[in-house]
């Protein structure tokens, strides 16, 4: 499951029961969508991090809370 900007978004793999840690060689879209061992998409991290740098924890959880899918 990767957090995107418009919500969750649910990665499956072309192989039942194979965990995703171990399927870098059999997902390599993952790496192709900058996703590859991460819980954020690239779009959902840039808008953290600029959210992170605009001040105090709470004021940067009420600002994502505002954005779209973050809240």
């Amino acid at each position: 499951m990767i957090d995107t900007v418009l919500g969750p978004v649910e990665l499956t793999l072309p192989v039942p029961g194979i965990l995703r840690a171990c399927a870098t060689a059999l997902a390599p879209r993952d790496a192709q969508l900058g996703v590859a061992g991460a819980s954020l998409s690239p779009g959902l991290a840039a808008m953290n991090d600029r959210a992170a740098g605009a001040g105090p924890f709470a004021k940067a959880a009420g600002l994502l809370e505002d954005l779209p899918g973050c809240g």
